[in-house]
């Protein structure tokens, strides 16, 4: 399914050291960059836009510049189920959290900013934490290709608190899943969409 990435096989632990450092100063640096630069653009949640955007062009372009394997493009239909099934698994998930926080759901007014924000950083982070990961599949194999990109995805939604690192890597494994079995970065990508959709309207620290 994945036959560029079976070359990864020679890579071993150093590549997977190399590949980890990565991904963890991804969001860090990039959150304080993003900071620096909206000092200069009055405009609220400026941040957000340009770590969103800066995500997704760097994401992208790494992907290309490497030939990570990133799949074909699945039908119309199974990009809508995958949507819907992000719809389902956000709601699965705020009710874990409502459970497990005793906090209570809330609706919450969403502004374009925030829609924008939301998808466009999508593209990104899949590129980054299941595309990327992707060259270790030789070496990992599929589980622990899975397991790896999920607790990194996990580990980078550290700064929303330890319940939404929780969360983020059983999100990351399941995306991590859809990836390998449909040998399809969109799919991925179309389950993210439905989640951070839903996330946005409800009270809960997620969605990015």
């Amino acid at each position: 399914m994945f036959a560029g990435s079976t070359s990864a096989t020679g890579v071993g632990w150093v590549g997977v050291s190399l590949v980890c450092c990565v991904l963890l100063l991804l969001n860090p640096v990039g959150w304080l960059i993003s900071k620096q630069v909206a000092k200069q653009i009055p405009q609220p949640h400026g941040a957000d836009l340009i770590y969103a955007f800066g995500m997704t062009v760097s994401g992208l372009s790494v992907v290309s510049l490497f030939e990570v394997p990133i799949g074909s493009n699945p039908s119309p239909t199974a990009l809508i189920a995958a949507v819907a099934i992000g719809c389902g698994l956000y709601i699965v998930d705020h009710l874990l959290w409502q459970w497990w926080t005793q906090s209570p759901i809330r609706a919450q007014p969403v502004t374009t900013t925030e829609y924008v924000v939301a998808l466009c950083v999508i593209p990104g982070e899949e590129c980054w934490y299941r595309a990327v990961p992707m060259v270790l599949i030789g070496f990992l194999g599929a589980t622990g290709y899975g397991i790896f990109s999920a607790i990194i995805f996990g580990v980078a939604h550290a700064h929303n608190g330890p319940h939404e690192v929780i969360i983020k890597t059983w999100n990351g494994l399941l995306y991590a899943a859809a990836f390998v079995l449909t040998g399809s970065l969109f799919v991925p990508v179309a389950l993210h969409c439905g989640y951070n959709l839903t996330s946005l309207n409800s009270d809960r620290i997620a969605g990015h």
